[in-house]
């Protein structure tokens, strides 16, 4: 009989190893026998113990990697638990299986997201399969509501300000003093490249489409983007040479448009439709387009469209 998985998930200080060990007392104390497993990569502690933050603690086994447990695959114990699972790699989901098909039970506490929003794969690929799972919340440090995301602080210059998408995904508090975590709510959590900023488009690297068939004098500039911490659109900022063109074809997102210089037409299975500075077009998705520059001058143009497109 195949054993059974238990997920406890959620942000940082929001009790996922206090959850894990009140699971593990309960199966001690009805006999069963089991070992909680500890990644040596979590300097944070370097007890052999797994200690909450509430100071609840039990015995664990360190390991170097997810295939290191597998020597007590042949034991026929009744449960093993991976505390800080987001730290033990791919390789998890694996082991975890391997586990269950011999009859024992797995508990899998750890993060879902990173302090980037973003989940952890190995975490939530045991979640999909999980026959439990528990979603713990936090107390947002900010505004008290629940909080659900893991906030990365680091210290630049006397302020603790929120880290950089381009940060490693692990960065162990306490191996750096620049550098701490709070639980917050998704309104109040916050990465560095998403806090408001001023740009200048020509400080932007182009992108350059020149081959005289698809396109012709064309110079796009992306202003904007997931990179910079945009959730929903990208922005992108065309400079298009007189007689140039952008290549005629279509796509499943729509295009917003705003003309900052010059004139062209847009053509489209309906015919051409002329444009001017301080006009705006607008282009469905799936439909054939083309941005044309029939004039003398150059042309520039603020193109705005969702993420999907990028």
């Amino acid at each position: 009989m195949d054993g059974k998985i238990e997920a406890v998930i959620g942000p940082m200080y929001s009790g996922k190893t206090e959850e894990l060990i009140r699971r593990v007392v309960r199966r001690n104390i009805a006999r069963q026998r089991g070992v909680i497993f500890k990644i040596s990569s979590d300097t944070r502690n370097k007890d052999e113990n797994v200690i909450s933050r509430a100071g609840t603690s039990l015995k664990a086994t360190t390991v170097e990697s997810a295939r290191d447990t597998l020597k007590y695959l042949k034991e026929n114990m009744d449960y093993v638990a991976f505390d800080e699972a987001q730290f033990f790699g791919e390789e998890l989901f694996e082991v975890v299986n391997l586990f269950v098909k011999r009859g024992t039970d797995v508990i899998v506490a750890g993060l879902n997201l990173d302090f980037r929003g973003e989940p952890f794969n190995n975490v939530m690929k045991i979640v999909a399969i999980a026959d439990e799972i528990v979603l713990l919340k936090a107390v947002c440090v900010v505004c008290g509501k629940d909080a659900t995301r893991t906030q990365r602080l680091i210290l630049k210059e006397g302020q603790w300000l929120p880290a950089s998408l381009n940060d490693p995904i692990f960065k162990v508090e306490g191996e750096d003093v620049q550098i701490r975590y709070e639980p917050r709510c998704k309104d109040c959590w916050k990465v560095g490249d998403n806090m408001a900023k001023v740009g200048k488009h020509m400080d932007v690297t182009p992108e350059i489409y020149n081959d005289g068939k698809e396109a012709k004098g064309v110079e796009k500039r992306v202003l904007i983007s997931p990179k910079d911490g945009a959730p929903t659109f990208i922005m992108r900022h065309f400079t298009m040479k007189a007689g140039g063109f952008t290549p005629h074809h279509s796509h499943p997102w729509e295009h917003e448009v705003y003309v900052l210089k010059g004139k062209g037409f847009l053509r489209t299975n309906e015919g051409k439709k002329p444009f001017g500075v301080g006009d705006y077009v607008f282009v469905p998705p799936n439909e054939m387009h083309q941005f044309v520059n029939d004039s003398d001058e150059t042309l520039e143009f603020i193109c705005v469209i969702p993420k999907s497109g990028n």
